[in-house]
């Protein structure tokens, strides 16, 4: 028996004796499921649940939309078994007073349709426990899940089947009895010796019926833990709890070590390096795309900021002593760097403002003065480290004297390519999550989606994305052809375009989620924080903006000049 919790359908292939026309499905959700065609062009796919054989039930998806469909058994049934119609109403019922069970959509009576009757009811995200003993998780949410499970039967009992309009569902008074005659009659149908103790105990429970036989009430007849779908999220909160106060709680997961042992093995390793991949720029943009879909990507893979930047740094201008120490440990991932630019006493944008001193002193130079917002760093926020006569060996400084801004601003110029390629794959993340939202939510009786502004916000992000991913390649294609001097301008405008342009995205997706937005049940407020500090990173816009204006005009004198000295045409 599998001893860890389910959050993904367990599903398989549909049975051959249970297989339907998906085509003929399709078309009728088309006409009587709202929102069922938010995605026209997506193809409806049709899978079929390992348990619930029963009734069987299939797990339907149709681009971001996802949904679960019971339908009666094909072949000769008895005539009051597998009474569809009566699940759902039941269902619906509960839903009404917000009892926990998922949404129903929709009931067909038609048999035309797939060859019986069926519903449709939303699909819910979440656990199952397949071991009634949950040994996967910690002893207080092992209790809290069997409170739960009591509380929610609890629930169920103390439901009024009047106020539910359910009265005609059962046949009513009288139910233990009927239940201990029924036992009774079963196992004497399938008896096949005389056993004295069950003889017994059918005789104690038919003299100790309650005395009111006559309660109506709701029960369900086969709850139990593997039939319940527990909350998706509360394995990661009891993650956190267990994690708050331990020692190694700014460590990185373990599993990211397994990943990047898995990228080496793959060849997925240091790809950003074209000394080491063969790629160029352009090449790699398109895998910075996809690795900014997920936040710890680039660490998988080790093309993580500010590490890339200092390994082109270091394999470009550092010398054999410097490779051996510092290049070939940050090319293994066994070792990590930071870059330090910013000052907390001055307009760091301004590079002439910067009042940290370095002086030579015989074999070593000593550093003074303070930085801050200082790349890897361990949590949410960015240290402050003060130079205190820091002596560093003269044999680390790379390159030479007086070339550090030089080296800057190499660092920065593949690095942009970097960054700005992985917004755009968090654009991309964003503008799921929109689209999923704004596919599943009703407001004043139609889909989020309906309402002419969220289109228009979908829309427009869809139009943003492809301008700024254009503008990015168009950049790294200028690195790889004219070098990073030649393709000043071009970084420059991405390094304002795409913060900007994310940042909207972002706050749209955030207003079509609601206060969730801005809740960690969602990565938006993360990615917006994140993606906001790009546009003072490296430079605030309003300077970046001076360089393209400094920039554009020079060609701009350029190109009149050569139309100038072109003769005329006669």
């Amino acid at each position: 028996m599998e001893t860890r919790a389910s959050s993904e359908p367990e599903v398989m292939e549909v049975l051959p004796q249970h297989k339907f026309d998906c085509r003929s499905l399709e078309a009728y959700l088309n006409q009587h499921l709202p929102g069922f065609t938010a995605a026209p062009e997506a193809k409806l796919t049709v899978a079929q649940y390992r348990s619930g054989y029963s009734n069987p039930t299939f797990y339907l998806q149709k681009g971001f939309q996802k949904y679960v469909l019971k339908k009666k058994p094909p072949g000769s049934l008895l005539p009051k078994a597998h009474k569809i119609d009566r699940e759902f109403k039941v269902q619906k019922a509960l839903f009404s007073v917000g009892f926990s069970v998922p949404k129903p959509l929709l009931y067909c009576s038609n048999t035309s349709v797939i060859g019986t009757e069926f519903y449709v009811m939303e699909h819910v995200q979440g656990r199952i426990f397949h071991d009634f003993t949950v040994p996967e998780v910690s002893p207080a949410e092992r209790s809290a899940i069997y409170v739960a499970m009591i509380e929610t039967l609890a629930q169920l009992h103390s439901l009024n089947i009047h106020s539910l309009q359910l009265e005609g569902y059962g046949i009513g008074a009288g139910y233990c009895k009927r239940q201990v005659s029924t036992w009774t009659k079963q196992y004497e149908a399938a008896a096949h010796q005389d056993i004295p103790a069950m003889s017994q105990l059918s005789d104690w429970l038919m003299k100790n019926l309650p005395d009111n036989d006559n309660e109506e009430n709701l029960i369900h007849g086969d709850f139990k833990l593997d039939n319940i779908v527990f909350h998706p999220t509360e394995e990661v909160i009891e993650f956190y709890v267990q994690n708050e106060n331990s020692a190694d709680k700014w460590k990185k997961p373990l599993v990211i070590d397994k990943l990047k042992e898995m990228a080496k093995v793959e060849g997925l390793w240091n790809l950003f390096l074209p000394a080491v991949s063969g790629l160029n720029q352009v090449d790699y943009a398109v895998i910075a795309e996809e690795t900014g879909k997920c936040f710890f990507a680039p660490d998988v893979f080790n093309c993580q900021a500010p590490d890339s930047g200092n390994m082109e740094l270091l394999h470009l201008y550092g010398s054999e002593k410097q490779k051996q120490q510092w290049l070939e440990p940050l090319l293994q991932g066994s070792i990590a760097s930071c870059f330090c630019m910013s000052e907390p006493n001055v307009a760091s944008s301004d590079a002439t403002n910067i009042e940290c001193s370095i002086q030579r002193d015989g074999d070593s130079y000593v550093i003074n003065g303070k930085k801050w917002w200082i790349t890897d760093h361990l949590h949410g926020g960015q240290f402050e480290i003060h130079f205190n006569q820091v002596r560093v060996p003269a044999t680390n400084l790379i390159l030479g004297e007086g070339r550090g801004f030089e080296i800057a601003q190499r660092h920065l110029g593949p690095g942009r390519i970097h960054h700005y390629m992985r917004t755009v794959g968090l654009a991309e993340r964003v503008l799921q999550i929109m689209c999923e939202r704004a596919t599943q939510r009703v407001a004043f009786q139609k889909k989020l989606y309906s309402h002419e502004v969220v289109a228009h916000w979908i829309a427009e992000s869809r139009i943003a994305i492809e301008e700024i991913r254009l503008l990015t390649l168009k950049a790294a294609h200028s690195i790889d052809t004219l070098g990073v001097a030649g393709a000043r301008k071009e970084i420059a405008m991405i390094k304002v375009a795409n913060p900007r342009a994310v940042c909207r995205i972002i706050d749209q997706a955030i207003q079509v989620c609601g206060g969730a937005g801005v809740s960690q049940d969602y990565p938006l407020a993360h990615m917006y924080a994140l993606t906001r500090v790009l546009r003072i990173a490296d430079g605030p816009d309003e300077v970046h903006l001076s360089i393209i204006v400094k920039l554009e005009l020079a060609d701009q004198a350029r190109s009149l000049r050569a139309t100038r000295l072109t003769p005329s045409h006669l």
